[in-house]
């Protein structure tokens, strides 16, 4: 069997699986009898690159999937053997359809059977508050960060081991960036990329993401970082291990704290959607183990690698 999750999501999105089902669909075990008849006399080879039960899937099948569904041809693969799969055991349950091809078919059958064994299983209310308390919990940093700073920066970068001299040097220099900074606000990104300093002192310049005053910088550049206002060059060189900074304050995200009650809808169904996936691999590793496999491994092993057209 192929890899089943994140791939079986993708699974049920590409066969549309919220459809309404066909009346007298029973519940009975998924995975069906232990040795079902088999399907066809299929055999991998030519243009055979896998059989499901002796139902073969050509290459040809595999790169119009690959083609529609916008995936790489081993994702294509592995999505008709999983059709395939739920198809045999939605006709064994007696699902019928009657579109005009066998592909067209299988998908029908396949949509019938995920919809009356993982969607009419797994809804929004067979979620207990239990574990959506439980997710909100583990996922605590999602819902709640305190106040974050994005800032942009320029270092006067002194080597490892500068001196005395090096250091006066460099905070010199930082002083004069500073000054033509604070009079060029809010364009003092012109000033920091053309600013220069002679050898062996460097300059450095970058945008840094939002951080919480947390430790995640020295505490110099973070004490300078929430002491400005956005928008609003610190008055002063800040000193650090690696040279003397320019800071500038960018924006600040503000703190935000989600209660529980405000993340339940959207935990809810991000959890319908993992257990729907968890119980359609389930169902499809069940199959598997009851319908046997072939595919042609040096073919899926190209397929998995390469570029679809290439």
């Amino acid at each position: 069997m192929m890899q089943r999750i994140p791939g079986v999501i993708f699974l049920l999105f590409s066969l549309s699986l919220f459809i309404p089902t066909a009346p007298g669909c029973g519940d009975e075990d998924a995975a069906g009898p232990a040795a079902p008849r088999p399907l066809g006399t299929d055999r991998v080879g030519g243009m055979v690159v896998a059989t499901v039960d002796g139902v073969g899937i050509t290459i040809t099948d595999v790169e119009e999937h690959a083609r529609s569904a916008s995936v790489t041809p081993g994702r294509a693969l592995a999505d008709l053997i999983d059709t395939e799969l739920l198809a045999a055991e939605a006709r064994r349950r007696g699902y019928g359809d009657r579109r005009p091809t066998r592909a067209a078919r299988a998908r029908a059958r396949a949509r019938e059977l995920l919809s009356t064994q993982v969607e009419d299983v797994v809804t929004a209310a067979s979620i207990p508050n239990a574990e959506i308390a439980a997710r909100y919990e583990r996922d605590a940093p999602r819902y709640h960060q305190e106040e974050r700073r994005r800032s942009r920066h320029l270092l006067v970068r002194v080597p490892d081991g500068g001196d005395a001299a090096t250091w006066a040097l460099a905070e010199a220099i930082a002083q004069d960036i500073l000054r033509e900074a604070v009079a060029a606000v809010p364009d003092v990104e012109s000033v920091f990329e053309t600013a220069t300093a002679p050898a062996p002192l460097r300059i450095r310049t970058e945008s840094l993401d939002p951080v919480a005053r947390d430790g995640s910088f020295q505490a110099e550049y973070e004490e300078a970082l929430f002491a400005t206002e956005p928008g609003e060059v610190y008055p002063g060189v800040v000193r650090t291990s690696f040279g003397m900074h320019v800071v500038f304050v960018e924006e600040i995200v503000p703190a935000m704290h989600v209660s529980l009650e405000e993340a339940t809808p959207g935990i809810r169904e991000d959890l319908v959607v993992e257990n729907r996936a968890e119980r359609t691999a389930d169902l499809l590793r069940r199959l598997g183990e009851a319908r046997p496999v072939e595919v042609l491994d040096a073919v899926f092993a190209r397929a998995s690698v390469m570029e679809l057209g290439s």
